[in-house]
Order: C-alpha cells, then structure tokens, then sequence
C-alpha cells in the first residue's frame, strides 16, 4: 500500500478518538472528578504521542491516533468545564454584555492550544525536507 494513503487514515483515526473521548472522559468526569480524570487525560495524550514516536508500523502508529486524539479532547473538554465551574456565570464582560465571564474564560483556554499548532505548522514550514 502507498504511504500517501496512511496521512487521512491518521487524521481520521484522530478524530473517531476525539469523537470517543468526548463521551467517555464527560462520563468519567462525573464518576472520579474532574482533577483525576484531566490527568488521565494529559497522560493518556502525551503517552500516546510518546509512544507514537516510537512504533514500528503504520497500524500500531493508527490505534495510537485514536488514544491521542481520546486524550486530547478529555484535556480539552475537563479543562473548559472546570474553568466554568470555577468562575461562575454571573459576571459578565464589561464590553459585551451579552457575553458572561465564564463563557469568555472558557474559551481562553483554547489560546494554548491554538499557539502550539501556529508554532508547529511553522517549524514544519522552516523543516520541510
């Protein structure tokens, strides 16, 4: 099989884990609480790409796929929920008044994540082969 066929295999494998992690890491957030759960998360997520790097062939490298992008959500999903339940929703924004502190906040957590694909996507830019 052609190496250029396993690169939307991966990002589809990626996204049936966060499509997986979405349910379960909510699920598992209620029964252990959220700390618990957002370091089974970060573990599960970096783990994963640990090991990826690591794997010898191309099914193995697919199944960790899964598992990251399963740990990348739950990150995402526990983070936003507690930065939520930390703030509370009766603030609101001075300049947007529509728009409640907490839903603001929430989102933030997102800035994070966006810098380290801006920053990725450029060292792959300086790296190319």
């Amino acid at each position: 099989m052609r190496k250029t066929i396993w690169i939307p295999v991966f990002n589809s494998c990626f996204m049936i884990g966060v499509g997986i992690g979405s349910f379960f890491f909510g699920l598992l957030s209620d029964s252990i609480g959220r700390r618990h759960t957002l370091l089974i998360a970060i573990l599960l997520c970096s783990g994963g790409s640990l090991v990826g790097s690591f794997v010898p062939n191309y099914w193995s490298y697919a199944i960790l796929r899964i598992l990251v992008g399963a740990g990348s959500e739950g990150c995402y999903i526990v983070a936003f929920t507690m930065v939520l339940e930390i703030v509370g929703v009766k603030e609101r924004l001075l300049c947007l008044e529509w728009v409640s502190f907490s839903t603001f906040q929430g989102n933030m957590v997102m800035i994070p994540f966006a810098i380290g694909m801006i920053l990725v996507s450029m060292a792959a830019m300086v790296l190319s082969n």
